[in-house]
């Protein structure tokens, strides 16, 4: 449905209404960390003994502040009718607009529009590469054998691995699109990862087909 969460956002949209450190919040959003259902400042680490009880005065810190919002944009857009008034104050208080368009949507496709809104899923997914995956200049040093088929020694080999800017360009095609869909005279875009080298505008690049090899006779472009 394009959207998706960490802790880490649900934190800091928390922190901004309650004045409280995120890293404090992000703690309290997973594992056995239990919040009291009267006092929102009241936290525990010990499992409540009637927990799964419909009376338990405990509930868990990712249930009350992560999923309980989130399960309540669907129980207002999937009631046989769109419960606007709960709504609109759901959408006031997790600071989110539709638009006139978004507002005529129903049930699934209305969820899909407030949720991208909220948490698009394109920030979750930068901040996971930004904090889980490694940047180029040590990813690269390791991973360029793999990266690249030809002998091991020579400069492109080299540059790869270094990240070079001024060495001999090699970018990987990733994925081609039209860049008018279902167009057939539309030209093709190409969207590439840079491993070496410098690209620029009306550059003349050479293109090495999925079945070139080193050493072998293969067309390229």
């Amino acid at each position: 449905m394009g959207w998706a969460f960490t802790l880490k956002q649900f934190a800091h949209f928390y922190s901004a209404k309650l004045g409280v450190d995120p890293q404090k919040l992000i703690k309290n959003f997973w594992g056995d960390r239990f919040v009291s259902k009267q006092n929102s400042a009241k936290w525990t680490s010990k499992v409540p003994d009637n927990l799964h009880s419909e009376n338990t005065a405990w509930t868990r810190g990712f249930c009350e502040y992560v999923l309980k919002p989130i399960k309540s944009v669907f129980e207002y857009c999937l009631v046989p009718q769109t419960n606007w008034e709960m709504l609109n104050k759901l959408l006031t208080r997790i600071e989110v607009t539709l638009d006139s368009q978004q507002r005529e949507l129903t049930q699934k496709d209305l969820i899909k529009a407030i949720i991208q809104r909220w948490f698009p899923a394109h920030e979750a997914l930068l901040e996971l590469a930004i904090e889980h995956l490694p940047s180029p200049m040590k990813a690269q040093k390791y991973r360029g054998d793999s990266l690249y088929s030809g002998p091991l020694d020579d400069a492109t080999a080299e540059s790869i691995r270094n990240c070079d800017p001024n060495g001999p360009l090699v970018v990987y095609i990733s994925k081609m699109a039209p860049e008018k869909p279902n167009d057939p005279d539309s030209r093709f875009l190409a969207f590439g990862r840079v491993f070496s080298g410098t690209v620029a505008p009306g550059q003349q690049v050479r293109i090495l087909g999925p079945s070139f090899e080193f050493g072998k006779k293969s067309r390229s472009l």
